[in-house]
């Protein structure tokens, strides 16, 4: 009987012990399980960040710059607002020739300079590089500041592991986001270079309002 009591006990811990196995088993391939829901979740974040960034028409942002030619370089501070289609920017510092003021909208580009002289541009690229001397993809920029291309530019784009534009490729311009930062609780980009044929701009963005 002392032996029959070892065995049924010796068989009641066994049998415990593969129930604590068969429990274990099913405990880890629920954690996979949740990892793959995490996943799934990412990337619907991901989906939503782009959504938003689309949608969004109303912003503003305060920047550090810095505009390289072949021949000069220049740094200065702009501040940007977006509203709706409209567009307004406040480039001022040391970019060599004072503050000036650039509106854009779907009619027109008018620049105003230190003097408050306003000056219409029919062709806002070649313009802007007849008066200072570099160029700027004017009409792409409030998507690029952004994160996203511009719709209506054929484009290459590149994204970093988490799935947000590294670089982008859109006419004769290069366009990398090196880093990003969190702003009311968005990844917005950071830092941003901007590279043609003849100029290089930086920008580090410091502040990002988005309503």
């Amino acid at each position: 009987m002392f032996i029959n009591a070892i065995l049924e006990e010796c068989h009641e811990k066994y049998f415990f012990n593969i129930i604590k196995m068969i429990i274990c088993s099913m405990f880890l391939s629920s954690c996979s399980a949740i990892n793959l829901s995490d996943d799934l979740i990412n990337l619907e974040t991901q989906s939503s960040h782009y959504e938003f960034l689309e949608k969004l028409d109303n912003w503003e942002f305060r920047s550090r710059i810095t505009i390289q030619t072949n021949e000069d370089a220049f740094s200065g501070r702009l501040h940007w607002i977006q509203s709706n289609n409209n567009s307004y920017l406040t480039i001022n510092g040391a970019l060599g020739f004072g503050a000036i003021k650039i509106e854009i909208d779907n009619n027109r580009i008018l620049l105003i300079d230190n003097n408050g002289i306003m000056t219409e541009f029919e062709n806002p690229a070649e313009d802007i590089f007849n008066f200072y001397g570099w160029h700027i993809p004017i009409k792409s920029l409030r998507y690029w500041l952004l994160g996203i291309a511009n719709p209506l530019v054929e484009k290459k784009i590149s994204v970093d592991k988490n799935g947000y534009l590294s670089s982008l490729q859109q006419g004769d311009w290069l366009l990398t986001v090196s880093r990003y930062k969190r702003y009311a609780g968005k990844n917005m980009p950071f830092i941003l270079k901007m590279n043609n044929f003849d100029t290089k701009i930086t920008m580090v963005i410091d502040k990002w309002m988005l309503n």
